[in-house]
């Protein structure tokens, strides 16, 4: 497919992604960051730019991007991350901006971002990845968690609904990251989410510990598996488990998580989907499966 500065999805079907389909005509991302979530509660993902002074948005209607509103008119984004997901538990995807020497919040209201609030006046971000995601959702809170990756250990801020916890607790003291990506998701199903390494030639899972509990890293597959152009986490079958997707030039596969490990590699598409400003990974149809969106920044 060539690239024509719109913006292009290919549905999951659960064993596979359907022909890519437009769903906005047009160019539309943000010269900070842009971003997938569902951030009117809808359970569908929606399109989020952040640019230097103002953040819009374009909702999902199950079968194409609305026109763009702004939801922010100010400048909002973090010198370290400038992250997207559901902080308070609401539902509604928030906007995280992670800087040097603190951590800033925009909730999302349904309809806008409300003013900038502190939610962490502390310097908390990791030397390898800076991560959102439900990290105690065991207990059943629904929030939004911040992990910090670094070169020999990780640490987690967890969410209260109101900030983040002041005294950031060690997840797992040992390194444990990717040298092809580190990414967070739900691989087990148990609603909390995992730290995953995808490497050269294997790719391992690290359950991160909130309390006292210490976990030792796990290898989920023997074989290399990762994107030429992205490499990604999200639930494509729609289980409940995160699976791996690798991008590549010319076609994307798949490695589906069992819970215990990730099975055998299979193609989901054979054609070339890649976004050449980004590609993302996210339920934009509201039916439990993750689905791949490539955002462009003009013609190729």
């Amino acid at each position: 497919m060539g690239l024509d500065g719109n913006t292009w999805v290919m549905l999951s079907t659960g064993r596979g992604f359907s022909s890519p389909t437009a769903w906005h005509d047009g160019l539309f991302f943000g010269s900070k960051a842009t971003l997938l979530g569902d951030v009117d509660g809808d359970g569908r993902s929606d399109l989020v730019a952040v640019n230097d002074n103002g953040t819009w948005v374009m909702l999902s209607t199950g079968s194409e991007f609305s026109a763009p509103a702004q939801w922010s008119g100010e400048p909002f984004f973090g010198s370290k991350a400038t992250l997207l997901g559901d902080v308070d538990g609401d539902g509604r995807s928030d906007l995280v901006a992670v800087n040097d020497n603190d951590t800033w919040v925009m909730l999302s209201t349904g309809s806008g971002f409300s003013a900038p609030a502190q939610w962490s006046g502390e310097p908390f971000f990791g030397s390898k990845a800076t991560l959102l995601s439900d990290l105690n959702g065991v207990n059943g809170d629904g929030r939004a968690d911040l992990a910090a990756v670094n070169d020999d250990d990780t640490w987690v801020m967890l969410s209260t609904g109101s900030g983040f916890f002041t005294a950031p607790a060690v997840a797992s003291r040992e390194p444990f990251f990717g040298s092809k990506a580190t990414l967070l998701g739900n691989v087990t199903g148990d609603r909390r989410s995992d730290l995953v390494a995808v490497n050269d030639n294997d790719t391992w899972v690290l359950r991160l510990s909130t309390g006292t509990a210490v976990y030792a890293p796990a290898q989920w597959s023997g074989e290399p598996f990762f994107g030429s152009k992205a490499t990604l986490l999200g639930d494509v079958d729609g289980d409940g488990r995160s699976d791996l997707v690798a991008v590549n030039d010319n076609d994307t596969w798949v490695m589906l998580s069992t819970g215990s490990e990730f099975s055998a590699p299979a193609q989901w598409s054979g054609e070339p989907f890649f976004g050449n400003n980004v590609t993302l990974l996210g339920d934009i149809t509201g039916d439990g499966r993750s689905d791949l969106v490539a955002v462009n920044v003009s013609a190729s």
